[in-house]
């Protein structure tokens, strides 16, 4: 038994260094060219039900310093029943200068309500490229100019960008914050050894010949998640080497925390539902190990009470694991300019095993509730 505690262990942070390293590869994107070209952007923002989380986004929009005549924003309502539809519009007309917008509804053909927003909104768009981005979001003015810097001098295409959660008190905010920060550190090192395997639909640009010649979502739309790695796969797939992770400040999106421990859970299901389907076997490795590793560090002191493990090897386990974890969320809050308060870390660091264990119950369920719809786990 201690040796499986060691093997778990040793796995754990083998992948850790694995990740650590690719993401050190990815070097800020600074251009000392002028662009050759204004890329012309469709920004598709699903929402339902967002009255009283879309305000900062609609902010963000009203600063973009880009030109007007190079982007439109695409908001596709999904049976919202709060009046989002009726905001978003008299927002657009208070503005003193005229941006391109609609608002149109979903129009649902599959067993995934964004995935329909998406694809209905690609239809739609007079852009080149597709920036998805959800509507509890906000992002600086320089956020278009960003991702056009990196895409006129190379051919891509798909850009993941990378997402910051808010920074606000409280212990449920901030769990949410430092898993946040160990997500974009995974996805920045799966770039970083040209392996991406996961990316995030509240940032991602990708080219709208690219998403139509893979045949959109095609193949996958019967889960209600997955918009996000499942194109990244099938561009990775069509076109290799064509994707890439915007690693530039400039290009933040910076998204809000759910609002329950409840709903962490369930966000946290929707999340897991699309990992048994992805073709990738890294990110399949991955969670396996995190999972494994989180469930073995609950059983540290049952094993311990009962004899099976003794205090040293106790004591060390947990102080590797706990500096592993701590180098990862040092590295990826550098990135991103975010402050991590110590204690917590340390509260994060023994509440996120108690997350793991209760997403596994619940997972047993096959089914979870997301903005009060019921949707299927992964076959």
């Amino acid at each position: 038994m201690m040796a499986l505690f060691l093997l778990v262990l040793a796995l754990y942070l083998l992948v850790v260094a694995w990740l650590l390293q690719g993401s050190l590869k990815l070097t800020p994107y600074i251009s000392d060219q002028t662009p050759s070209e204004i890329v012309r952007f469709t920004v598709i923002v699903p929402f339902r039900n967002e009255t009283r989380r879309i305000g900062p986004l609609l902010d963000s929009v009203a600063s973009l310093n880009y030109p007007l005549s190079a982007f439109e924003f695409i908001f596709v309502d999904d049976e919202s029943e709060d009046g989002s539809a009726a905001r978003i519009a008299a927002h657009f007309k208070a503005l003193e200068r005229p941006l391109a917008y609609s608002i149109v509804p979903n129009q649902r053909r599959s067993g995934s309500p964004k995935k329909d927003a998406i694809s209905l909104g690609v239809r739609r768009a007079t852009g080149d490229w597709i920036i998805t981005t959800d509507a509890d979001c906000r992002f600086g003015p320089d956020w278009l100019n960003a991702f056009n810097r990196r895409l006129s001098h190379n051919e891509l295409r798909l850009l993941a960008g990378p997402v910051a959660m808010e920074n606000e008190p409280g212990m449920l905010r901030q769990f949410q914050l430092l898993d946040n920060l160990s997500l974009q550190l995974t996805t920045q090192g799966g770039f970083g050894w040209s392996r991406p395997f996961m990316c995030n639909g509240a940032n991602l640009a990708f080219e709208r010949s690219a998403f139509d010649q893979v045949g959109g979502y095609d193949g996958n739309n019967d889960l209600a998640s997955g918009d996000d790695v499942f194109l990244l796969e099938k561009i990775q797939a069509a076109f290799p080497g064509s994707t890439d992770y915007l690693k530039d400040r400039d290009a933040l999106i910076i998204t809000q925390p759910v609002g329950s421990w409840k709903a962490v859970i369930a966000q946290r299901l929707r999340w897991a539902s699309k990992t048994g389907r992805q073709l990738n076997w890294i990110p399949k490795l991955i969670g396996s190990t995190v999972v494994l590793t989180n469930l073995a560090m609950l059983a540290l002191v049952p094993s311990l009470l009962w004899g099976i493990l003794h205090l040293e090897l106790l004591v060390g386990w947990v102080f590797l694991k706990l500096i592993g974890d701590t180098v990862v969320l040092l590295s990826s809050a550098r990135t991103q300019g975010v402050s991590i308060k110590l204690n917590y870390l340390v509260a994060g660091w023994f509440c996120y095993p108690l997350v793991v264990l209760a997403v596994v119950i619940a997972s047993l369920n096959s089914r979870y509730d997301w903005k009060g719809r019921s949707h299927r786990m992964s076959n």
